[in-house]
């Protein structure tokens, strides 16, 4: 596709993906970060309108006052899994992102509507990823999984983002594209448009996902594109969409440790409100799921060393299949720990599921 340029024509090699918003598109387009950098609000994928096609997980994140605009994915109710170059200083030059909260306000928008300010950030440190953690959880939006399997060359990933579409500087709604993935290397994905599809600026951190069983897997995110065919870009005609996402299949043990549900309760019965965790210790040896569940309990200045409180040793326990919850269930006036355990479907096709509480 070729749109009409608003900068000078874009040399064919790949570039970040976010985008600013403080009009300094043109000095960006020339270097390498795929952020998108423009005048208005964060924006998508060159393709189709997503609609209600089952892509809410993905989020749309407004970093600075208009500063940049990225996509992201969200794993957890509390979680959204997107791209550090969305909240480097200088990603052109450096991917480093601290750990803690972001140096500007914020503000992640998931299924549409539902607004959450970001108020903790935890880089990986070697990939263009970082976990963005929400001040509420989203409600009446299912996560997305990661994918248990590598992606191969030849396997087509649906690609979804905010970003910048052929036609639109600045589109209001999610669009996706699909693309064939072309090699693996390491911790990258290189992918290739099909029917022009294209990554453009304000995709960064937007979620590839290829179907598994119905489902959407997510398989890497979005970092860096040729941005061929993006609105504002002097396309050469014939020049395919060429772009290279972070793989995430092979961080599952990553994005659990880190994604974990944090309830504020009293656990010591002194008045203050204390962390509880419900740690995911990953498969053992035995082929069993081991979880534990951590309490911090509060001085009012500071937390004290984590106590653990349950241990499932001896047992299997599935992290992955935890929706947790705290509250005083015995009526002792002490918080306990309540957690919905999804045990899937049984030999008769029913889906079954039990309540536990930790107390």
């Amino acid at each position: 596709m070729k749109a009409r340029s608003r900068t000078a024509s874009y040399p064919e090699r790949l570039r970040r993906l976010g985008r600013s918003t403080r009009g300094r598109a043109a000095a960006l387009l020339g270097t390498a970060p795929l952020l998108l950098l423009t005048a208005a609000p964060a924006h998508a994928v060159v393709g189709t309108p997503a609609g209600g096609t089952g892509y809410g997980f993905t989020a749309r994140l407004l970093v600075g006052d208009h500063e940049r605009g990225c996509s992201g994915a969200l794993v957890s109710p509390e979680w959204v899994l997107t791209a550090a170059s969305c909240f480097a200083a200088d990603p052109v030059a450096d991917l480093t992102v601290p750990a803690g909260a972001p140096r500007v306000k914020t503000v992640a928008t998931v299924g549409g509507d539902q607004a959450r300010d970001v108020v903790e950030l935890r880089p990986h440190g070697e990939r263009d990823l970082v976990l963005a953690r929400l001040a509420q959880p989203v409600a009446g939006v299912t996560p997305v999984a990661l994918a248990t399997a590598a992606p191969a060359a030849g396997q087509e990933l649906v690609v979804a983002g905010h970003g910048r579409t052929a036609q639109e500087w600045a589109p209001l709604g999610l669009h996706t594209g699909t693309f064939s993935v072309t090699a693996v290397t390491g911790g990258d994905v290189t992918l290739s448009g099909v029917d022009g599809a294209a990554v453009c600026q304000g995709d960064a951190g937007g979620p590839a996902v290829r179907t598994v069983d119905g489902r959407p897997a997510l398989v890497a995110i979005s970092s860096r594109s040729n941005h061929a065919g993006c609105f504002g870009v002097d396309t050469a005609a014939g020049t395919a969409g060429q772009a290279i996402s972070t793989r995430v299949d092979d961080l599952r043990d990553w994005v659990a440790a880190n994604a974990v549900a944090t309830p504020l309760s009293d656990y010591d019965g002194d008045g203050r409100s204390d962390v509880g965790v419900l740690y995911d210790n990953g498969r053992q040896a035995d082929g069993t799921n081991r979880t534990a569940w951590w309490t911090f309990t509060s001085t009012g200045t500071a937390f004290g060393e984590p106590k653990r409180k349950w241990d499932s040793s001896g047992g299997s326990w599935d992290w992955n299949r935890s929706k947790v919850v705290s509250g005083d269930f015995n009526g002792d006036g002490r918080g306990d720990m309540g957690v919905l355990y999804d045990y899937g479907t049984q030999a008769d096709g029913a889906n079954r599921t039990a309540l536990w509480t930790l107390t």
